[in-house]
């Protein structure tokens, strides 16, 4: 219910929901990708890395300089742009 995040729903090709992410925009140039959820149905789709790819995209294209990712897990590192930020100074 908080108008601050966005619902991504991604569909098979029987238009069932079988994965959603959760993203909290914090303003204008910064998100972070809350939650990811799948059915694991069929795992050849890789939809872990289909959602990922997918969100920094459409995010990019709404202006955004950053969609945080949560923690540095090494499949994250396959997305074009991936960074891990460093401590604040």
């Amino acid at each position: 219910t908080d108008p601050n995040n966005d619902v991504i729903g991604y569909y098979d090709h029987d238009c069932k929901l079988v994965a959603f992410s959760l993203i909290h925009r914090y303003n204008s140039k910064n998100a972070e990708a809350v939650q990811f959820a799948w059915d694991y149905q069929d795992p050849k789709l890789k939809l872990g890395y289909t959602s990922l790819r997918n969100e920094c995209a459409v995010y990019k294209a709404r202006g955004f300089d950053y969609l945080y990712l949560g923690g540095a897990d090494e499949y994250k590192s396959q997305v074009a742009g991936f960074e891990i930020l460093g401590p604040r100074t």
